[in-house]
């Protein structure tokens, strides 16, 4: 997880989290749970280094299944929304923005990770700060 959340730029490493997150999943993969943890959590640093790497779909399919596996939100929606918005889906990208500031306030909200994810989400899809949420194209339209 650390490999690609690192405030650090210089200690991210989205191959290797990618080849470790790869390996996770594979041996989960005979598992025949609904809900596994260990899935989940595999899935969401494939999804961030599939992010880091330009590849917002893959990004939005493995974080999708891994929302999928876990009842837990914390940054996947926040990372969920900005790759949504990088795919130019904005819809998606303000409701999964808004999950995550609804779960962030109700249970971490003095996060400095989640902080930083969500102001990086909020640039992203142009909302400023105490504005209510609205992508940047709905706010040209109206």
């Amino acid at each position: 997880w650390f490999l690609v959340t690192c405030p650090v730029k210089e200690v991210l490493d989205p191959a290797w989290a990618m080849k470790l997150a790869n390996k996770a999943i594979e041996q989960e993969a005979g598992e025949n749970q609904p809900y596994r943890l260990r899935l989940a959590t595999a899935l969401r640093v494939r999804g961030l280094a599939h992010y880091l790497n330009g590849d917002w779909a893959s990004c939005s399919a493995d974080l999708s299944r891994a929302l999928h596996h876990r009842f837990h939100y914390d940054i996947t929606r926040f990372i969920h929304a900005m790759a949504y918005a990088r795919q130019g889906d904005m819809r998606k990208a303000m409701v999964e923005n808004e999950w995550g500031v609804r779960w962030m306030n109700d249970n971490r909200p003095k996060d400095a990770e989640l902080h930083r994810l969500q102001v990086e989400a909020a640039a992203l899809l142009g909302i400023k700060e105490g504005e209510p949420a609205k992508p940047k194209d709905a706010q040209k339209q109206g």
